[in-house]
């Protein structure tokens, strides 16, 4: 919130225990961001290029979830990320799927 940029090999990781149904805003968001709802490794929904700043539109994950990475805006489009993915993480000791803080795509 409130950053006026997200290096482009950045992004936040959300982390839902237990897992759940979760809903996300862009208050004082003044980014576009991409949010790729994951469950157990693979990804189970996008929003892609939410829009800034606003509380009008909320963005349910509609599935139960894991976690919750936010990315730039258009990163999932230019990374040829997609629903049906499966990821991993490593260096995040929180998730128990990867040991070893960067988002992978490992199979589609």
């Amino acid at each position: 919130m409130n950053r006026p940029n997200l290096d482009s090999n950045r992004g936040m990781v959300f982390i839902f225990r237990p897992v759940r149904k979760v809903t996300f805003w862009m208050k004082d968001t003044l980014i576009s961001l991409d949010m790729i709802f994951v469950n157990n490794g693979r990804i189970v929904k996008i929003v892609k290029n939410a829009e800034p700043n606003q509380t009008r539109i909320l963005y349910p994950s509609d599935f139960d979830v894991t976690e919750v990475i936010e990315v730039n805006g258009g990163y999932s489009d230019a990374n040829n990320i997609s629903v049906g993915d499966k990821i991993t993480f490593e260096n995040i000791s929180q998730i128990d799927y990867s040991k070893n803080s960067r988002l992978m795509i490992v199979a589609k």
